[in-house]
């Protein structure tokens, strides 16, 4: 008795699925494509409100954060490169304190300032009749806890040409010594092209603490 009550199901579902099929068939081609569309149609709404729904609901809840996400990462890489190019910066400036460090002299070689300055004027054809650091005008420019640095004048006076006198003043301020000329005078010697110059010079120096 089961068995014919399954049966008889199984063949009453049979024979609906004929009856559909036959209805089917019974409608003109053109009216089927719409019946076809129409099915496509309601298949993908169904998908959507049963699937694609929820995913895109959750996906506008994390956009957001995506995008926060995203500038997080451009900030980020953005300071990378900040970092490298103020370490390159960083390294450059050691360089070039190390380089001036060097070039600065102690307060005890102020002869090889002196020295130097007179070589100078032997190179460029100019007689030193006297050169003389003044201790006494000296100024303080910096001063921490190793050592102080100071800004002393240097009065020199000499004598040369026109030319040589040029080439020597020359010489001084691109020299590798921190020496600069603040203040000259130069006056013509009588009936003479030999000029005579009286300079002031600032050299840079430091003394340990």
């Amino acid at each position: 008795m089961l068995f014919n009550g399954k049966f008889q199901r199984n063949r009453m579902k049979i024979k609906k699925i004929e009856n559909i099929l036959s209805i089917i068939g019974k409608v003109d081609e053109k009216k089927r494509f719409y019946l076809f569309i129409g099915v496509l149609v309601f298949v993908f709404l169904l998908d959507y409100l049963i699937l694609m729904r929820p995913q895109l609901s959750t996906l506008m809840k994390i956009n957001p954060e995506i995008n926060i996400l995203s500038q997080d990462i451009k900030q980020t890489q953005d300071d990378l490169l900040k970092i490298s190019f103020y370490k390159s910066e960083v390294d450059r400036l050691r360089k070039n304190i190390k380089e001036v460090n060097q070039m600065i002299r102690s307060k005890d070689e102020v002869p090889l300032i002196l020295e130097r300055i007179s070589r100078l004027a032997n190179q460029n054809s100019i007689k030193i009749d006297q050169i003389m650091p003044n201790t006494q005008g000296q100024e303080i420019l910096l001063d921490n806890k190793e050592q102080k640095y100071f800004k002393l004048p240097v009065l020199v006076e000499a004598r040369g040409g026109f030319h040589n006198l040029g080439r020597f003043l020359n010489t001084i301020e691109n020299d590798k010594m921190i020496v600069t000329i603040v203040d000259f005078d130069i006056t013509k010697l009588n009936e003479t092209n030999t000029l005579a110059v009286r300079l002031t010079l600032e050299a840079v120096i430091f003394e340990e603490i």
